[in-house]
């Protein structure tokens, strides 16, 4: 008995000994059963020189932009990385995009970033700009970091930052355009063809291209359609008017994924499942637009954009078929004062 009660004494003193109270954290609230932490964003809502923009911002120009294959979206800027080829399907055709880790790939495009096109949103209702395959990289004349504007910088939402896309306007005379074409390997072959000019108060440039691909790999056949015009109209007294109508539709097969032993045998090849379900991503896409600023006295202005957007979204995955379809509106009125700086 006494050699068992020496045994356990250890453990009997150990019961008695009063259980620690944790220290409080001074910077968290303490509430019974939860703790709750305000968290505010804000951006911005004037203009600011890029010189004095506390954020880090860098502007890409037409001249890094040039009509390519593939979509010229920067590569490494200010902390931005768009995805190799390797990690993009339709043969790089589809472009993923991170800012900072923001921006994780996802099957239906970019999320936690927020990319503009000429002053509207590309992101759905649910925050995710859909591949940028709305975007045609050869009629660009910048891609920057946050918004120059006011009325840019009221949409951001995106938590990683801000992709801000402008596209060329039309040219002095009354009208001008060009017409391209290339190709290349993997039956890849794309045509743009762009027409603008300056009629009066209205300076315009509508732009048309299709791409067809067959893909390095079987069942990876891509081909896309866009369609853009902007109309610019400089009304009395520095007051502006922009009109935008896009259309775009985008098909790509989808090969999924292999192992190390299919890579083996053929790198080329499609999973199985592909064939089998005949894996694929249709995307039909609306957008109509309307972005404005008016002075109302020497130092004060309204800015505003519009738009409405029908989006039709087609998934072809082992499990189901999946359909989406939506119309998502959206808009912004912004009031701004200027006042001289202190001396």
């Amino acid at each position: 008995m006494v050699a068992v009660l020496a045994a356990f004494a250890p453990l009997l003193a150990l019961a008695q000994q009063p259980t620690p109270t944790p220290t409080p954290n001074p910077y968290v609230q303490q509430l019974p059963g939860r703790v709750t932490t305000d968290v505010v964003v804000s951006a911005p809502r004037m203009d600011i020189p890029l010189k004095e923009n506390p954020a880090a911002t860098t502007v890409v120009q037409a001249r890094s932009l040039p009509p390519c294959r593939r979509p010229s979206a920067p590569r490494r800027r200010s902390g931005s990385y768009r995805a190799s080829r390797s990690t993009n399907q339709a043969d790089g055709e589809r472009v993923h995009m991170s800012i900072r880790g923001q921006g994780i790939l996802t099957e239906t495009g970019i999320r936690g970033i927020t990319v503009l096109l000429d002053g509207l949103p590309l992101n759905d209702p649910t925050g995710v700009a859909p591949d940028l395959f709305d975007v045609d990289w050869a009629t660009n004349q910048a891609c920057r970091g946050p918004p120059r504007t006011g009325v840019g910088a009221v949409w951001r939402r995106g938590s990683g930052g801000i992709v801000n896309i402008e596209t060329r306007d039309g040219g002095p005379g009354p009208v001008g355009g060009e017409v391209s074409a290339s190709a290349g390997s993997n039956g890849f072959w794309k045509t743009l063809a762009e027409v603008g000019g300056t009629d009066g108060n209205m300076n315009y440039h509508v732009s048309g291209s299709r791409m067809e691909l067959d893909g390095y790999r079987v069942h990876t056949a891509a081909d896309a359609t866009n369609i853009y015009g902007k109309f610019n109209f400089d009304l009395k007294g520095g007051d502006r008017l922009t009109a935008i109508i896009a259309g775009t539709e985008f098909f790509n097969q989808n090969a999924e994924g292999l192992n190390a032993e299919q890579v083996y045998q053929d790198n080329r090849q499609p999973n199985p499942d592909a064939l089998t379900y005949n894996e694929y991503q249709l995307t039909h896409r609306t957008t109509v637009g309307l972005t404005g600023q008016f002075g109302l006295t020497t130092n004060s202005y309204l800015s505003f954009a519009a738009y409405t957007r029908f989006t039709q979204w087609t998934e072809s995955v082992p499990s189901s078929v999946d359909h989406r379809m939506y119309q998502s509106p959206g808009g912004n009125l912004q009031y701004g004062l200027k006042t001289p700086s202190a001396p």
